[in-house]
Parts: C-alpha cells; structure tokens; sequence
C-alpha cells in the first residue's frame, strides 16, 4: 500500500472540553466515532458519522445515551448505554434492525434486558450474539448467549 497513510488530525472537542470513552464502529455505508464529555461544560454524549469515502459528517449529540458499537453486514447496529463522567449507566444492549421496525433488546433469564453484554455481529450476513454474566438464587455466576437474527 505505497502512498496511503492517515489525515490530519480532526479536532472533535474544544480544547477545554474533558472528553473520553470513546466507541467506534464499522458500518456498511462507513461508520462512526463517539464519545463522552464531562466537567465543567456539562456531561454531553456526542456522535461523528464517517461516510465510506472517509470523509466526517456533522457531530450531533445524542439524546438517547445510547451509542453504536457493532453492525453486522446487513446494517443492523448493536446499540449499548453511552458510559457517562460518573461511569456506565444501567440499560439495555440491544440491535437496532435495518430494514426498520422496533429495537430487540438482548434478552435475559428473568424478563430483564441484559446489562452489560459482550456483543459480536456477524462480518457476513446478518446476525448478533450477546453474552453476558447473570446468577440465579444460590447458583453463582451463570453465562448466558442469545443469537438475534432477523
């Protein structure tokens, strides 16, 4: 690869802003870079869209606290909660599908959504795997996997 190398650096915060936790994550028509601010300007999570050309889109802040952190290769995002100044709040992992239609929350024993999941999205087709640590009464710690497909 004679001739290719990375571009200048882009400035994402002020040069004040306490910024940290960053994700990125691959995405079929390119990607995307986030990250977390704190201190005095306020606890922000804000999100950079890469085109597949490379080239950065707008930086929006989000709303929702939860950030992008894989896709298979159909598009389908696996969203986690956004870490914070103060750490990583509780909620769901849960796969955003690409054709639409509700988000699907990794699933837990109990009814509840997995917090904490480790995710994997598939390089080809479409499917997600989420593990993850629960317990049940007097058991000790118990793994869990759930495989979401469309």
């Amino acid at each position: 690869m004679l001739g290719s190398a990375f571009g200048a650096p882009l400035q994402l915060t002020p040069t004040a802003t306490e910024a940290s936790h960053a994700t990125a994550v691959a995405l079929p028509a390119g990607g995307a870079v986030s990250w977390v601010t704190g201190g005095r300007q306020g606890v922000g999570v804000f999100s950079l869209p890469i085109g597949a050309d490379g080239l950065p889109g707008a930086t929006q802040q989000l709303t929702d606290s939860f950030v992008p952190v894989s896709a298979d290769a159909g598009g389908d995002q696996v969203f986690e909660p956004a870490p914070s100044a103060y750490g990583y709040p509780g909620g769901p992992v849960f796969v955003r599908p690409a054709g639409g239609g509700p988000d699907q929350a990794a699933p837990q024993p109990g009814g509840s959504a997995a917090p904490a999941a480790e995710t994997v999205a598939a390089a080809f087709g479409r499917a997600v795997a989420a593990a993850w640590s629960s317990s049940s009464a007097g058991a000790g710690t118990v793994m869990a996997l759930s495989v979401w497909r469309p």
